[in-house]
This record gives C-alpha cells, structure tokens and sequence, in this order.
C-alpha cells in the first residue's frame, strides 16, 4: 500500500522514517534517569502512530511511510517497549564516578605501552577522556582500547612535548568486561616517566 497524505503542522514533530528503517547510529549503551525512562516509556506511544512519521516532505503536506514499512517501523516500537519495560538488563544505570592514573618508569630506550586497569566481571565502564604524557621526553604517542587481544585506535597525537599533555578522546568510549585503556609511547628513553589519567563513569550490569 501507499502512503498516506497528511497535514503539516509546523508544532508537530516528525521522525524521518529512512532514518528509522536505515539508522545512522550504532548500537550504543546509555545512562538514563529515573525521570529520562519514564518519559521514555511514554513517548513509545506517540511512537506507534502512523501520521508520527514522514517519508517525503510537500508543501503544506507530508506522506508517511507505506504500510509495509510502518509495519516494520512497529516491529522496532515494540522491541523498543520490551527494552524500557520488560527487560532489566538492558538499560544499565549509572554506579559511580571511574576515575584512575597509570605510571611506569622505563628501565630502557624503546616504545612501550602503558595498560591501565582491565574492567572486571559485572561491570561496563565509560570512558570520557583519557589524557597521557611522557615528563620527560617529546614523543609520538597513540592512545587505545585493549580489550580481548583487540586493539581498537580511540585517538592518535604526533609528537606531544615533553611533559605535555595529549588529550585524545573526541567521543565516549563503552569498556565492557575485560577491556583495557592504554597508551603506545613511542621512543621514550631509559628513565622516562609515562603516565594516563582516565576518568569517566561505571555502570553495574545486573546479574
């Protein structure tokens, strides 16, 4: 079937179901208040209306999506409500602040990488900024996640001074169990003294 035609008014707001059906955003863990769900909880039924969404704008009108894509538009509503309301795991709420320095002293002239902390069991870690420096020496220095035997880049700085800082999130980053932060110092000298400050937040995953 068809779309189907509909009045525009200028105070309703519409969600552009191409961006539903194809989104533009991965998965993502998140941190919601108990006031932020419950409204959550309530705008899911606004969500299962058909005239909620548009597929192409016309001047004083809009056409909603086909009947086949709304149907699949419901099909992610629902999903939508199971996670708000039936399902406990899902949304993770914030536990507390996850702040920590790692230091090492080279015993040698090489590159080296500092790895802080790993994320135990139970627990998702967010990381909001992770700042790193040499006091000694001007390197090249690349900041990453470890997790699993997986190195995933967050953010690369060539040749940060000598005591400098070098601040290399641009986004959060999700640490699940297991995962590490750490920092590639390249050539650094004997004696160097290497150091990350990490801070962000945890959240507790339910057993």
């Amino acid at each position: 079937m068809g779309e189907e035609r509909c009045s525009y008014a200028y105070n309703r707001v519409l969600i552009d179901s191409g961006k539903v059906l194809d989104p533009q955003f991965d998965d993502a863990v998140i941190h919601v208040s108990g006031a932020q769900l419950e409204m959550l909880r309530n705008m899911t039924q606004y969500l299962a209306r058909l005239s909620t969404y548009v597929a192409e704008y016309n001047p004083g009108y809009y056409l909603t999506p086909t009947i086949e894509d709304f149907d699949t538009i419901l099909e992610i509503v629902a999903d939508l409500e199971e996670v708000l309301m039936g399902n406990d795991n899902t949304i993770w709420g914030f536990y507390e602040r996850w702040s920590d320095i790692y230091e090492h002293t080279m015993t040698e002239s090489a590159s080296y990488t500092l790895t802080g902390t790993v994320v135990p069991a139970g627990y998702v870690y967010v990381l909001e900024a992770a700042i790193h420096r040499n006091f000694d020496s001007a390197v090249t220095q690349l900041t990453k996640i470890v997790g699993g035997g997986i190195q995933i880049p967050i953010g690369e700085q060539e040749l940060v001074g000598a005591n400098s800082y070098g601040k290399e999130l641009n986004r959060h980053h999700t640490l699940q169990a297991g995962d590490a932060v750490a920092c590639r110092f390249y050539s650094a000298q004997d004696e160097d003294r290497l150091e990350i400050m990490v801070w962000g937040y945890k959240m507790k995953v339910p057993s």
